[in-house]
């Protein structure tokens, strides 16, 4: 196989099969000479390409633990799930291969993921509620005094004309958490 063709996953099983890379699965840690950077939240380690370019695979981390742990690919279309919700948790007991949908249906990160229980949030689901009141009182006005309240209030409360449109049209949806998750 071309070198340059390998994927992210088979250029860490390389490496881990050289002896380049050394994994603790228990806590989820690569050992090599670079720690790597977070990118959406999850580490990802550089690894050079063998066939001389300067081409470089992001490998991400909680991928390259399970091929070292199984000392082989992870199965075709599947993704590798943090059990936990915990990106940076990269410990092989918390990693899970998945499909796409099993992913994003893991009960420990389907109430995270959206409202304001996202650390990223910009909006309570109080600021929804009030932003949805306050635009049912032009209901029926016209378009220029609707969208002039929708730039104030996206104003107001720091977010983009579009979010707010996208609350009005319902879009956004305040969070409603299962009977066994506390606010």
């Amino acid at each position: 196989m071309n070198p340059s063709s390998l994927s992210p996953d088979e250029v860490a099983l390389e490496r881990f099969r050289s002896g380049e890379w050394v994994c603790d699965t228990k806590t989820g840690t690569i050992y090599r000479k670079v720690t790597g950077a977070l990118v959406d939240g999850y580490r990802i380690i550089g690894a050079s390409r063998r066939d001389g370019t300067r081409k470089k695979a992001g490998v991400m981390v909680h991928r390259a633990v399970w091929i070292a742990a199984n000392n082989r690919l992870p199965p075709a279309g599947m993704q590798i799930d943090h059990l936990d919700g915990n990106k940076l948790n990269n410990s092989i007991s918390n990693l899970n291969p998945c499909t796409d949908c099993q992913n994003k249906n893991n009960p420990a990160t389907k109430w995270r993921k959206y409202g304001e229980l996202n650390s990223n949030a910009k909006l309570t689901n109080d600021d929804v509620l009030d932003i949805r009141k306050r635009l049912e009182t032009v209901e029926g006005a016209n378009t220029t005094t609707r969208n002039r309240l929708m730039r104030q209030l996206a104003a107001e409360y720091r977010v983009s004309v579009t979010h707010i449109r996208r609350i009005a049209n319902g879009e956004r949806s305040v969070l409603m958490l299962p009977p066994e998750v506390d606010a």
